[in-house]
C-alpha cells in the first residue's frame, strides 16, 4: 500500500508497542486533524484547487488558561485543509494494499503540515500533567483520563528527548523541533485529546475503550488522528503518486 508507514497513524489500528523510529513518529505525530465544521474552526484564507489538496497553512487553535499556573505555552500546529474526494486506496502489490478498491470521503479535513515536535508535545503534556489527566515518573508517563493507566511515553528509551524532574518535563538542548519519539499509540490519542480539551472543545477519544467518537471518527469534532484511508489520501495528493516526491523509487 502507499505509505506503508500510514498504518502506524491510523484510528482504526492500535499500536500499543514504542513508536522509536522517525518514520513511525513522523506518521503517528504529524497527522492529528480536527474535523473543519467545527464551530471556531474556520480556516483563514484558505481556498481548495480544484481536484488538489490546498498548501496555504491555517492557524492552529488559541489556548487560553484563566489560571497562570497552568498556563503553559504550546506552539500551534499549522494544518492545511484536505478536500473530501475519492480515490484508489492500496496499490494491487504489497501485502497489505493488494486489495484496491475505490474509497470516497465525503468530509473535508484539516491534517497537520509537520511532525509534531518534542517541544510541542512537551507542552501539551505538561499542561495536561498540571490538570491530573496524566501521571508521570522519570521512566515514563501514564494516562488517567477515564480510569486509564496506558502507558504513553516511555521517557527511559534511548529514543526519547525529553525527561521528566518530578515537576517539570524538559526537552535535551537543541532538540525542541525534532519530531517527538517513544510515544506509543495512546500517547498520540492523548496528544489529540489534550489539544481538544485545552482548545475548550469536547474529546475524541473515550479512554476506557479507546474508540474514537462512538466507533465514527469521520464525525468527531476536535483533534484525533487521521483513519487509513485519510492519511493515504492525503499522502498520495491528487495523482496517486506512490511516494511522496512522485513514482521514481528511491
Amino acid at each position: 500500500m502507499r505509505y506503508l508507514h500510514s498504518l502506524m497513524s491510523a484510528d482504526s489500528v492500535r499500536r500499543p508497542g514504542l513508536v522509536v523510529l522517525a518514520v513511525a513518529i513522523v506518521s503517528v505525530g504529524a497527522v492529528f486533524l480536527f474535523q473543519g465544521c467545527h464551530e471556531g474552526a474556520s480556516p483563514v484564507a484558505v481556498q481548495a484547487p480544484e481536484g488538489g489538496v490546498v498548501v496555504d497553512e491555517v492557524p492552529g487553535p488559541h489556548f487560553l488558561d484563566s489560571d497562570p499556573s497552568v498556563n503553559v505555552p504550546i506552539k500551534p500546529m499549522k494544518m492545511v485543509l484536505v478536500p473530501s474526494g475519492t480515490f484508489t486506496m492500496g496499490d494491487g502489490t504489497a501485502a497489505c494494499g493488494v486489495d484496491e478498491r475505490q474509497v470516497t470521503l465525503t468530509h473535508n479535513f484539516y491534517l497537520g503540515r509537520f511532525e509534531v515536535t518534542n517541544a510541542q508535545y512537551r507542552g501539551a503534556m505538561q499542561w495536561a500533567y498540571n490538570r491530573g489527566y496524566v501521571t508521570a515518573t522519570a521512566s515514563n508517563v501514564q494516562d488517567s483520563l477515564d480510569g486509564s493507566t496506558q502507558l504513553l511515553v516511555n521517557l527511559n528509551s534511548p529514543f526519547c528527548q525529553i525527561s521528566f524532574d518530578g515537576n517539570t518535563f524538559s526537552v535535551d538542548p537543541g532538540k525542541e523541533n525534532y519530531p517527538v519519539l517513544a510515544v506509543s499509540w495512546y500517547g498520540a490519542v492523548a496528544y489529540c485529546d489534550w489539544l481538544s480539551l485545552r482548545a475548550g472543545w469536547a474529546r475524541a477519544y473515550d479512554h476506557s475503550t479507546w474508540t474514537c467518537n462512538g466507533g465514527n471518527p469521520y464525525t468527531a469534532s476536535g483533534f484525533r488522528l487521521p483513519t487509513d484511508a485519510e492519511w493515504e489520501y492525503a499522502g498520495q495528493y491528487n495523482d496517486e503518486r506512490i511516494y511522496p516526491w512522485g513514482n521514481t523509487a528511491p
